[in-house]
């Protein structure tokens, strides 16, 4: 009996040991555990901050290849002397006051202005001078003064055939982008070696003609080492014309910091040369190149008809079609195109009738007034006409 009763406690001694020892087995354990989630949340937050740091890392090197802004390009590279033109202040001052004008100027330049700095650049000219297709034309391909200027530059049909634009028929190269661009350079050069290196002389005379100038010039007593058109004896156009450029490079200068911001121009050429079918519409050349019409018909304004020549085919096109352009991006008037009409009937939408008609439905509330989809049925519509 009392073997058993030492037996047993032996047994019970052997239980409480082995549940003490398992006790501390399992406290080591969640102790472990616990240094163990320790040192991961550690590695996480290390493996986080790597990351983050990883990021600005790629963020610079995204940032430091991104394409340079045309406006800084500028703002570095004017380079004419600056002058003391009240006429210079007021423009600048005009522009300040009337801001949706410049909005629209800086959606029209991203189609050229990348292209007009590297042309001017590569003459070792001022890059002031990539600013007159602005005060000329406000970047506008089809405009037309009442004296008959075309494109871009403005240039008189006299001047253009002198210069050896073509300008016959259905074909008017002072419309077009790079040829219009080449002999405004190269008169430019020419009117101001006229004058000596005169830049302000020569650029004035862009406008006036360097007849008028030299008349002005004698009339004032003055040289061709006048540095200051606007107190010559010219019309006011022409007498205004260099301080202009001077109040929009002075506007340039000061955006972003006295006025409102400028959106960045990307210094990337829009548009590339390739060439197409004869006699091509303009319509069916921006459906190939997943683009508006509209885009088309300014890269190409020489072709009057809207379309390609029997024997003459070179177009230019956007360079980047992957994703599409929209005329809206650029502030290309959509408005200024023949139209028809169509009457809604029960189950069209906007969609299926930009669809139908081969436009968007953006260009459809445009044309039509529209602050949203919603259409009804008995409903007219203006519809653009290619």
């Amino acid at each position: 009996m009392l073997f058993q009763y030492a037996r047993q406690g032996v047994i019970c001694i052997f239980i409480l040991i082995l549940g003490l020892s398992s006790g501390c087995v399992q406290h080591q354990t969640i102790k472990t555990a616990a240094k163990i989630d320790t040192r991961i949340a550690d590695i996480e937050r290390h493996e986080k901050f790597k990351s983050r740091e990883q990021i600005r890392q790629q963020r610079h090197i995204y940032e430091a290849n991104l394409p340079e802004d045309a406006w800084d390009v500028l703002r570095n590279g004017f380079s004419l002397e600056p002058a003391n033109s009240p006429e210079a202040d007021e423009y600048e001052k005009w522009l300040s006051d009337n801001p949706q004008h410049v909005e629209h100027i800086n959606k029209r330049v991203g189609l050229v202005l990348p292209y007009l700095i590297g042309e001017v650049e590569s003459r070792e000219m001022p890059l002031e001078i990539a600013l007159i297709p602005i005060i000329e034309s406000g970047i506008d391909t089809f405009a037309t003064s009442p004296a008959n200027a075309a494109g871009l530059w403005q240039i008189m049909p006299r001047t253009g055939e002198w210069l050896g634009l073509e300008i016959a028929g259905l074909i008017d190269e002072r419309r077009n982008i790079i040829e219009s661009t080449r002999v405004s350079l190269d008169y430019l050069q020419y009117l101001t070696d006229y004058y000596d290196g005169n830049w302000s002389l020569g650029i004035t005379s862009y406008n006036a003609g360097n007849g008028r100038v030299d008349k002005a010039l004698k009339k004032s007593r003055k040289n061709k080492a006048h540095k200051e058109p606007w107190k010559l004896s010219l019309n006011t156009e022409s007498r205004l014309y260099y301080s202009k450029i001077i109040g929009l490079k002075q506007y340039i200068l000061k955006a972003g910091k006295e006025y409102l911001a400028l959106k960045p121009v990307p210094m990337i050429d829009f548009f590339t040369v390739s060439r197409t079918a004869p006699s091509r519409s303009f319509r069916n050349i921006a459906r190939e190149y997943n683009t508006d019409v509209e885009i088309i018909s300014f890269l190409n304004a020489d072709y009057l008809n809207q379309s390609t020549l029997r024997n003459r085919t070179t177009i230019l096109i956007p360079k980047d079609t992957a994703e599409g352009s929209s005329a809206e991006d650029f502030d290309l008037d959509v408005t200024n195109i023949a139209l028809q009409k169509h009457k809604i009937s029960a189950g069209e939408s906007l969609g299926l009738i930009a669809k139908k008609y081969e436009t968007s439905v953006h260009k459809l509330k445009i044309l039509n007034k529209l602050s949203s989809n919603l259409i009804r049925i008995g409903q007219t519509l203006l519809i653009p006409v290619y």
